[in-house]
């Protein structure tokens, strides 16, 4: 390695990564990527160790075929039995650096910290890839510990056998893991091979940052540009060289160090009302090799504090076009008294004539908000210590911002100063509305932002009604993550809900209970009655009549009443309802108003002021009060035990009609048989007839007389 290429004077640290002292050399075999790092390490404390070299694993097998080899020798046979064959020749690795190695030098084992990446590390495996061949370059999150140099040109690729750079022999791709470099990093050297970032952003500015380093600049064309790195912590090498239209740049207090060609041949750095002044802040500790190399415009370099340490050329072409190292033409660079470092004013410090200013009494103190917007600059006197309003940040739809301090801490005033403002944020919580399904509110939650939302508490009910119960189902829409206010409805599933049918028999007593779903038609099959002599029971039909459910019911069970009168040894009234059988000689009375079956013919009392029908002896029978049938003619059945014993037998001569308006005037009308047809004659019981009536009349009794 060559030591001019090395920040070795920014820290002990960094003395103690990039130069060992007596320490020991060995190898890590990254087996998985088939990669061999060589690394040499301090021999006192802090146990430290340097990355020397990357190439590929020496395989002892040189077959590419073969599953076991990560990857076979460079540059050796494809076919082992063939030494003819064609070379294997890598188009790509993956070099993931180690966060530590362990040596087994110098009394045993022991584990190095990596701290530096030296120059060159490339080399070996540039070497032995063809044209197009890429290198992916990862610094993982394990490094984060320890790692502070990646020297000038580590992953720069120069070819072995003329040690001039090849930037067509491969590309380089730099990871870093999460974003952002190495908190502990503080030197990331110029690279003469275009390296790609994995993850960079831009500023307003076009200030390319990895996490809080520059890597790059894209200027806005056609105008100068004034930027401002009061974010930054760190400067890649070569990040803004060739920048066209820089015409200022503002570095932030805490920069350690200004590296090889940071700001290389920016021609415009100078042209501005500062009259081709750069301020250099009291924390930088090493300016690199060319690092202002060929800013003609720049005319003086303030700097705020002690002497740094400098790389070789760092400010040729400063000033003039061609260094001048007659005294007399020099540019200046003004310094402070009180600080340490410098040379007798008039006296040459790395080619700038050394002139010292007197100690303001006072210096610019600039506020800045968080998202860079400058407040009011305002002037603080030496040894006093500024204050600031606290500023406010408005909420965005996420957080709410709380002001917590300002960036570097405040301290007392010795030198122009920025401040950066940081926040505290607090995740906002919205409203959730959850509501009934009627739209009334059910409840209300507080969620934070980005969660989705669930109640969690008793969920809503709705009312059973006469039809249906409800069970609580979810809510509509699908709760989503919390971007603001929202609300949420409940919904239900419905069943049809269930209702208790009695069942009774016709004295009350409960047969039996059935729990059936709304909307449900019960049915269930008749129960027995036990006869009572003369009776017996049929069943009939369940009252009321059987509809669907739709609430507790009870129905009760209806019989028919059958009377076998052929075993009565006298005359019978009958009850409505009642199915009479075997009706012949006893008279049988059915009141008005009652139905009756006898002998299967249904029989209907007198209405109102009408006398029963009665069923009697002797041949005769009274009937009922008829409606008129069809062709103005009126049916009716005549009942009666003849002493014949058969009425087949019986002339229809002989079956003669008294009519009349009323059942009194059936004894004195006269019989006839005019207008009389007879339609059936059963023995001993039934004569069914049509008899032609007066047009126009109205209720009609009949006397039906047999046999004579």
């Amino acid at each position: 390695m060559t030591s001019s290429r090395l920040p070795f004077l920014l820290s002990a640290v960094v003395l103690a990564t990039a130069f060992p002292a007596s320490g020991h050399a060995g190898t890590y075999n990254d087996t998985a990527n088939g990669i061999t790092f060589s690394f040499t390490t301090s021999d006192a404390p802090p146990y430290t160790a340097t990355i020397t070299d990357v190439s590929f694993y020496q395989d002892t097998d040189p077959n590419p075929e073969n599953p076991g080899d990560p990857v076979c020798v460079p540059g050796a046979p494809t076919d082992p039995n063939d030494p003819d064959s064609e070379p294997y020749y890598p188009t790509y690795a993956s070099v993931q650096f180690p966060d530590s190695v362990i040596s087994d030098e110098g009394g045993g084992p022991m584990q190095y910290t990596v701290t530096a990446i030296a120059s060159h590390v490339l080399e070996g495996l540039a070497g032995y890839m063809g044209n197009g061949g890429t290198i992916d370059v990862t610094l993982s999150t394990a490094m984060y510990g320890g790692l502070v140099t990646v020297e000038d040109e580590a992953f720069s690729l120069w070819t072995l056998w003329n040690q001039q750079p090849d930037p067509d022999a491969s590309s380089i791709s730099v990871t870093v893991s999460d974003g952002s470099f190495p908190d502990s990093l503080e030197y990331f050297g110029y690279q003469s091979t275009s390296v790609t970032f994995n993850s960079p952003e831009f500023d307003s500015q076009g200030v390319q940052y990895q996490g809080d380093w520059v890597v790059g600049f894209i200027p806005n064309p056609g105008r100068p540009q004034v930027i401002n790195l009061h974010r930054a912590k760190g400067i890649v090498g070569g990040a803004f060289e060739a920048a066209p239209r820089l015409v200022s740049v503002i570095l932030p207090s805490t920069l350690k160090a200004i590296p090889t060609r940071a700001f290389a041949n920016c021609t415009w750095l100078g042209k501005t009302s500062g009259k081709g002044t750069v301020t250099i802040p009291a924390s930088v500790e090493f300016i690199g090799e060319c690092a202002f190399l060929g800013n003609s415009n720049i005319t003086n370099f303030v700097f705020e504090g002690d002497a740094p340490q400098v790389g070789p050329n760092a400010f040729d072409g400063v000033g003039s076009d061609v260094l001048n190292l007659q005294y007399g033409d020099l540019p200046i660079a003004t310094v402070h008294t009180g600080t340490s470092g410098w040379g007798p004013e008039g006296s040459v410090w790395n080619g700038l004539r050394i002139t010292y200013a007197t100690a303001p009494t006072s210096y610019t103190i600039t506020w800045r908000d968080d998202d860079n917007t400058l407040l009011p600059e305002e002037s603080w006197p030496v040894g006093s210590r500024p204050t600031h309003a606290d500023p406010y940040k408005y909420p965005d739809s996420q957080y709410t911002y709380t002001f917590a301090d300002w960036t570097p801490a405040i301290s007392v005033v010795t030198s122009n100063t920025t401040y950066a403002a940081v926040y505290s944020r607090t995740l906002r919580t919205y409203p959730i509305t959850w509501l009934n399904e009627d739209g009334s509110t059910f409840a209300q939650t507080s969620v934070a932002y980005d969660t989705v939302p669930a109640y969690n508490g008793q969920p809503p009910v709705k009312a059973t009604d006469a039809q249906y119960a409800y069970a609580f189902a979810g809510w509509t829409p699908d709760p989503v993550a919390v971007r603001g206010p929202a609300s949420y409805t409940a919904t239900f599933t419905s069943s049809p809900r269930p209702y208790t049918i009695t069942w009774l028999d016709d004295d009350g007593t409960v047969l039996d209970t059935d729990t059936l779903a709304s909307g449900t038609t019960p049915s269930r099959q008749g129960p027995t009655k036990a006869d009572v002599p003369p009776y017996s029971y049929a069943f009939a039909a369940w009252t009321p009549v059987i509809v669907p459910v739709t609430n507790d019911a009870s129905y009760t069970a209806t019989y028919t009443r059958i009377a076998d009168l052929s075993t009565l040894s006298g005359d019978w009234t009958a009850t409505d309802g009642d199915v009479l059988t075997n009706a012949t000689a006893h008279a049988v009375t059915v009141p008005g108003g009652a139905t009756v079956t006898i002998n299967g013919v249904t029989v209907t009392g007198g209405g109102a002021g009408n006398s029963p029908v009665t069923f009697a002896e002797g041949g005769d029978a009274f009937t009922s009060a008829f409606a008129p049938g069809a062709n103005g003619t009126w049916r009716l059945t005549a009942y009666a035990e003849l002493a014949s014993g058969s009425a087949a037998g019986l002339a229809d001569s002989q079956i003669k009609v008294r009519r009349a308006g009323t059942v009194a005037g059936l004894a004195t009308a006269e019989p006839t048989t005019s207008g009389v047809t007879v339609l059936e004659k059963v023995p001993a019981v039934k004569v069914d007839l049509e008899v032609s009536v007066p047009p126009n009349a109205g209720s009609q009794f009949f006397r039906v007389e047999f046999g004579e």
